[in-house]
């Protein structure tokens, strides 16, 4: 699949910072960096950077049903979240997911404390399906194997989140990501892993027996790997 461009604007996802800044780092940036700072939120909080008309013409014309993204800068522009575990451990960690089908809302699979802690309370403001996973104990039954976890789901491993310490309560923002996170979970249960949780969500859109463009080959051995029998189509840097 050849390289398309199917951004709404040229603004680089390196150029914004985080969306909740403290009040002594505040304190530190002068005005027009604050200001370019408020700007890109605002813009974030709008509605991804992604041009979806473009986006769903290109699956036309290339006979896909779907796009699997999962580099920082494709995940950034899909859903407003730039995934900066796969920087420091150069592993997916996020992927976003976006049906041929113009009914279905995009899909984003995120780790469970990093959505708690960094996007819980972003506030953006399109509709979306999140699948987020906690990990697991490493320790199985005998009588499991390579093969069996195929098709068997290990147990994920409850959802951390900071809590009181003796005297010290949380605060208010940590209420709110809690409640939020919450209800995240009861719409979708945590998955084991990121691999886990990422079938769910091919699944959930009718991807597992399509035409998938693809911006990163774990995202087909992912899919081989749980036994999905979609094609996938290798695709450059959108």
């Amino acid at each position: 699949m050849k390289r398309r461009d199917l951004l709404k604007t040229s603004l680089a996802g390196g150029s914004l910072l985080p969306l909740n800044l403290s009040a002594n780092t505040k304190d530190k940036l002068d005005p027009l960096t604050l200001e370019k700072h408020r700007f890109g939120a605002e813009i974030l909080r709008g509605g991804p950077l992604i041009n979806l008309e473009r986006a769903y013409k290109v699956m036309n014309e290339e006979d896909l049903d779907g796009l699997i993204v999962t580099d920082p800068m494709n995940v950034f522009h899909f859903t407003g979240y730039y995934d900066h575990m796969y920087v420091r451990i150069n592993t997916p960690q996020a992927f976003a997911l976006l049906a041929r089908d113009e009914k279905q809302n995009i899909n984003i699979v995120l780790n469970q404390f990093i959505y708690y802690y960094s996007v819980a309370d972003s506030k953006f403001e399109w509709p979306s399906e999140i699948y987020l996973f906690t990990g697991w104990d490493n320790k199985i039954d005998e009588k499991d194997s390579d093969i069996n976890l195929i098709n068997k789901e290990p147990k994920p491993n409850p959802p951390f989140v900071f809590k009181d310490l003796e005297e010290k309560k949380v605060r208010t923002v940590e209420i709110e990501r809690i409640n939020q996170l919450n209800a995240t979970l009861k719409n979708k249960p945590a998955s084991a892993d990121a691999k886990w949780a990422l079938i769910k969500a091919v699944k959930n859109m009718g991807l597992n027996k399509g035409r998938i463009g693809i911006d990163h080959p774990v995202i087909a051995q992912i899919l081989d790997s749980k036994g999905i029998k979609a094609t996938t189509i290798d695709g450059d840097h959108a």
